[in-house]
C-alpha cells in the first residue's frame, strides 16, 4: 500500500515547542519518522531567483547548506574512532543546480532536494516556521523547503481584573521583520531539516523544567532536532552525540543503506525485560545496570563496566531506546552498538 508523505516543521515561535508527539507524563527523546535513505544520498541545492532585496541571498544559501553537508558527514565519520578524511561509509555528497542548469536538470538521481524561498506560501504557516521536510516513503527521498526572511515577536500584554486581583497574560505575536536571517540562523535549520531529511524526528520533552531551561539558554541544547530556531538566550544550535546515536539506531554503524550486522552472542530474555522495565518506570536503575553488566561480562559490550557505578546521569530519552529494544522496534545490535557508543562518548556517566 502506497504510504502518505509526512511533513515535519522546523517552529520559530518564542515560546512554542512543537508538539507532534502524544503526551506522556516527562517523556524526553525522538520522535520515530520510520523514514530511510536506502543508499549515501546526494542533496540537490536548488538556487532560488534572485530577490533584489537580498542580492547576495543565493550564494548565502548554497554556502550555509554546503556547510551543513559538511558537518553532518563529518561528525558521522568522526564519531567511528577515526579522521573523517578516512573514512566513507557516511558519504553524503552535495551537488548545487544553478539557475542556468535547471531547465534541463537531471534531478532523478537527487535523494534530497533543497529549494529556498523568502517565506512559506501557505498563509497560515507564514511567521511560523523556518523550513519544512517532506518524506515520499514510496521512493525513500525527501525534500527540504528552507525560508530566509528573519521572523522576530511582540510581547503583547492583557490584563483582566476581578475584585481582588488582576491577571496578567502575554501574548507573543510574531512578525517579519524586513530582514534576511543572518548565516548562523540559516545554518541552524539547515542542520535541523537535513536531520530530518536523514530520518530524524524531532526531539521533544514533556518536562516542563527541560524546556525552561533549553528556551532560556541555561542548559546546552541536547539536540538539532529541539523544534526551535528562535529562543530567549540561545542563539546557537548544533549537531550533538545525541543526534548522531539516533541516527546510528536508524541505519546501524556501517553507513546509509546497509543493513546492521547481528551481535552473534545470545542476549537473555531476562536483560531485555530489566530494559523494559526500567524504561517504563517499574524497576530502578540497578536493575537496568545489572543488565548491562551482564552484557560486559559475556563480551557483549566490549567497554569494561563498574559494579558500583551510579547511572543516575543517564538522560531520561535513553530509556525511550531501552523501551523500543524490549518491544522489538530495534535489533539486539543496534541496542549494543549504541550503548557502547554512549559510554564511548561520555553521554552514559560510569
Amino acid at each position: 500500500m502506497r504510504r502518505p508523505s509526512v511533513v515535519a516543521i522546523s517552529l520559530m515561535l518564542l515560546l512554542s515547542i512543537c508538539g507532534f508527539h502524544q503526551s506522556f507524563a516527562l517523556v524526553e527523546g525522538f520522535q520515530r519518522t520510520d523514514f530511510k535513505l536506502v543508499h549515501s544520498p546526494t542533496v540537490c541545492a536548488v538556487e532560488p531567483l534572485p530577490d533584489p532585496n537580498f542580492p547576495s541571498i543565493g550564494n548565502r544559501m548554497l554556502t550555509q547548506t554546503e556547510y551543513a553537508v559538511i558537518d553532518w558527514s563529518t561528525k558521522l565519520n568522526t564519531s567511528l574512532g577515526t579522521p573523517a578524511s578516512h573514512n566513507s561509509v557516511w558519504k553524503i555528497t552535495l551537488v548545487k543546480v544553478f539557475l542556468w542548469q535547471q531547465k534541463t536538470f537531471d534531478y532523478s538521481n537527487c535523494d534530497i532536494v533543497i529549494n529556498y524561498k523568502e517565506k512559506p506560501d501557505e498563509p497560515k504557516l507564514q511567521t511560523e516556521i523556518g523550513g519544512i521536510t517532506q518524506y515520499d516513503y514510496e521512493h525513500n527521498k525527501a525534500s527540504i523547503e528552507i525560508y530566509y526572511l528573519q521572523v522576530n515577536v511582540n510581547a503583547i500584554q492583557n490584563e483582566t481584573r476581578d475584585a481582588n486581583y488582576i491577571y496578567t497574560t502575554t501574548n507573543w505575536v510574531p512578525y517579519y521583520t524586513g530582514n534576511a536571517l543572518g548565516d548562523a540562523q540559516l545554518g541552524m535549520i539547515l542542520r535541523h531539516e537535513m536531520g530530518h531529511a536523514l530520518g530524524l524526528g524531532h526531539f521533544f520533552s514533556d518536562n516542563p523544567v527541560n524546556l525552561s531551561q533549553w528556551i532560556h539558554g541555561e542548559v546546552s541544547l541536547p539536540s538539532i532536532m529541539i523544534p526551535i530556531v528562535i529562543a530567549i538566550g540561545n542563539s546557537h544550535f548544533d549537531i550533538t552525540p545525541y543526534d548522531i546515536y539516533e541516527i546510528k539506531l536508524i541505519y546501524g554503524n556501517t553507513g546509509f543503506g546497509n543493513i546492521p550486522i547481528q551481535t552473534p552472542a545470545l542476549i537473555p530474555d531476562w536483560v531485555k525485560t530489566s530494559a523494559g522495565g526500567w524504561a517504563k518506570g517499574s524497576f530502578i536503575d540497578a536493575d537496568f545496570v545489572k543488565g548491562l553488566q551482564y552484557l560486559e561480562k559475556q563480551k557483549i559490550i566490549n567497554d569494561t563496566l563498574d559494579s558500583t557505578s551510579s547511572f543516575t546521569q543517564i538522560p531520561s530519552w535513553i530509556k525511550n531506546n531501552a523501551g523500543w529494544w524490549a518491544n522489538g522496534t530495534i535489533t539486539d545490535d543496534e541496542f549494543v552498538k549504541g550503548i557502547q557508543y554512549l559510554i564511548q562518548h561520555g553521554i552514559i556517566k560510569i
